[in-house]
């Protein structure tokens, strides 16, 4: 199974069966209550044989002593691995195996497929009405009703890394990176993990750049790369990749580098459900001309009902020192050390003048970037305004 569909259209999906097949019918199921079956009680010492007197003209009459068979060798029983290697594989019947294909009417404009294990059900990721859900159709031929695509979650987040558990009794899938639990009956429930994971951009940058050019080295469709040199790609961009500062910074070098190509369908972007940093908002503003002057951060604004003007520690002329302890510097990006703070404690060290003076720290709560923008609404300054150079 797989989706199909052109650009412009829905993706379908479609079946094609590897071997011919015969369709099975309810009738099937009940004709066969009516094979004879052997009793359970009879076994091939028990069975009785016909008498050779009995045996019709013309037969050759069996030998009266049966031949000796081969006891039977005891062998070790096989593992499990070998059980699973020794399985046949299949073998698929290549001949008019295109009058095999079929589109399954579903529906919905399919993204994802994944079979369960037990091979009764389909999982398909698919968009409706612009949302991307999870939907259940079922492959059961004998069922009494006709199938149709079953909506499993009702989230507007996007849905990814579906899978069956082994007994195809549920769904993990994640919703916007977090992940969740849902039944074939459509109960859902979070899966709660928490971690926390420091990365290195400075170590990360260069491995990310290292990939992305090794990748289209060894599977760029031309052998020339469209006329360019990508190994003097290589040492032009890495240099320029080790001094961006932070991820955007980083991929847009990538898009140039890729863009030397002069090729279509290429780029270099976040990855779908990527755990982007949740920057914490202080409700602070600053003093441009003395960062950019002496590398101080001078408090110019305190927005109402932020963060930082709760404590009632912070007034409008205190320098920033630290956050958590690190001390603030002209090189020092401030947007780092609040990355992932969002809703947590952060000691600030704040003073009334740039040597230190009268120091002292302030605990905050950082909130996201709705909650200040929307604290910004009344005061007439949520939307960016243009001026003029």
């Amino acid at each position: 199974m797989f989706d199909t569909g052109q650009r412009t259209e829905s993706n379908q999906l479609a079946r094609i069966d590897l071997l011919p097949r015969t369709p099975r019918f309810r009738e099937d199921q009940f004709r066969d209550l009516f094979k004879e079956e052997t009793p359970r009680t009879v076994t091939p010492a028990t069975r009785q044989e016909p008498h050779p007197t009995s045996i019709e003209p013309g037969r050759d009459i069996p030998a009266l002593m049966p031949s000796p068979t081969p006891s039977p060798q005891l062998s070790p029983s096989a593992s499990p691995d070998e059980k699973k290697a020794a399985a046949k594989p299949v073998q698929i019947v290549f001949d008019e195996i295109r009058r095999r294909l079929s589109l399954l009417p579903v529906g919905v404009d399919v993204n994802y497929v994944a079979i369960s294990p037990d091979g009764k059900w389909v999982l398909m990721t698919a968009f409706l009405a612009n949302q991307e859900n999870l939907y259940l159709y079922s492959l059961d031929e004998l069922a009494r009703e006709p199938a149709v695509a079953k909506q499993l979650t009702a989230t507007a987040g996007g849905k990814t890394a579906a899978q069956f558990t082994p007994d195809s009794k549920e769904i993990f899938y994640l919703d916007n990176g977090r992940i969740n639990v849902v039944n074939l009956e459509g109960r859902t429930r979070p899966l709660a993990v928490t971690a926390e994971m420091d990365i290195d951009f400075a170590r990360e940058k260069m491995t990310v750049f290292q990939q992305a050019w090794t990748y289209i080295r060894d599977h760029f469709y031309d052998p020339a790369y469209h006329g360019a040199n990508w190994e003097a790609l290589r040492v032009e961009y890495e240099p320029r990749v080790a001094g961006a500062r932070t991820p955007d910074e980083m991929r847009r070098l990538l898009q140039l580098m890729v863009g030397e190509l002069n090729a279509s369908h290429l780029g270099a972007g976040a990855p779908p459900g990527a755990n982007q940093p949740s920057t914490g908002r202080l409700g602070l503003r600053f003093d441009r001309r003395e960062y950019e002057t002496a590398g101080r951060l001078r408090v110019t604004e305190i927005i109402p009902l932020s963060p930082a003007a709760l404590p009632g520690n912070l007034k409008v002329g205190s320098y920033l020192l630290a956050v958590d302890g690190r001390a603030m510097d002209a090189r020092t990006n401030i947007d780092d050390l609040l990355n992932f703070k969002t809703g947590r404690r952060v000691l600030l060290t704040v003073a009334s003048s740039g040597d230190g003076a009268e120091k002292q720290e302030v605990a905050v709560r950082p909130v996201n970037a709705a909650t200040e923008k929307g604290l910004l609404y009344p005061l007439g300054r949520a939307k960016p305004r243009l001026r003029r150079a």
